[in-house]
């Protein structure tokens, strides 16, 4: 894992001991705009992957396709922090170019990211 999150240079890098859940409540951190620098480098497959790897992972990702753009995102929610904490991750892929991006929020409802990411998405007119 360490070897791992060091190549590819994720947040600060630190695992930790807590092996089974170093990215969620364990030392390893990242700020929103480390993770949309990430995203960037993973959408343009600047990653130090296999190209099967960066596919399985775009099909992984992959939660909406129009003929106007490519929605990969990933969620997640922390219970175990006070206040709780939510996210939503991701790209969008159009003709005119590739937009990371990332929220978190203190929020007890999972579902709430989203619905106000997209909404922010929106705004943005990117979808």
């Amino acid at each position: 894992m360490r070897d791992g999150v060091a190549r590819l240079t994720y947040g600060n890098m630190r695992v930790g001991n807590a092996v089974d859940r170093f990215w969620r409540d364990g030392s390893l951190q990242i700020s929103a705009v480390e993770q949309v620098e990430f995203l960037e480098r993973v959408a343009r497959g600047k990653i130090p992957v296999s190209h099967e790897i960066l596919n399985e992972l775009r099909q992984l990702t992959l939660l909406e396709k129009t003929a106007r753009y490519e929605l990969h995102a990933k969620s997640g929610w922390l219970a175990t922090t006070k206040p709780e904490l939510g996210w939503w991750v991701g790209w969008i892929e159009r003709k005119s170019g590739i937009f990371p991006f990332a929220l978190n929020m203190d929020t007890a409802n999972a579902e709430e990211c989203l619905t106000i990411g997209r909404e922010c998405l929106k705004a943005l007119g990117k979808l």
